[in-house]
């Protein structure tokens, strides 16, 4: 059984480490381009050599500091690269990644190489998304 000051002192440890992992947005922006920019991979690219190189698969995202963000997709054996901005939200809680309209949860794990999009369902019909990106190197 523990005291009310054992308890208190619980509560402030716990408050205080919670503080020390919150994040400035220069820190994520810092994770996330490198401070120039960054290659993200969500499915690496499978090629065929030869003539007009041609793609089997592969999704990846090249996230830069000037908050532009390049996603490249192999489409029908081709890679299309579409261009769109990126914005950091923080609501105190969660950060958040704005591609363009849409909103994804941004988590970090495996020392910062490994950046998890989730997109959230307001549905119970439509499920939560994890897009699990791995850092290329740099």
């Amino acid at each position: 059984m523990c005291n009310l000051a054992t308890l208190a002192a619980i509560v402030l440890s716990i408050g205080a480490s919670s503080l020390a992992g919150a994040q400035s947005t220069d820190d994520i922006l810092q994770k996330l381009t490198g401070g120039t920019h960054r290659v993200w991979v969500f499915k690496r690219f499978d090629t065929i050599l030869g003539p007009g190189q041609t793609c089997i698969r592969g999704e990846d995202a090249d996230i830069h500091a000037d908050h532009s963000i390049v996603v490249r997709t192999c489409v029908n054996g081709k890679t299309v690269p579409s261009t769109n901005t990126w914005k950091v939200r923080r609501d105190g809680i969660d950060d958040s990644l704005v591609i363009g309209t849409e909103e994804y949860r941004l988590l970090f794990q495996d020392n910062d190489n490994t950046m998890i999009l989730r997109k959230i369902s307001h549905s119970k019909t439509i499920p939560t998304v994890d897009k699990i990106y791995r850092r290329e190197r740099d």
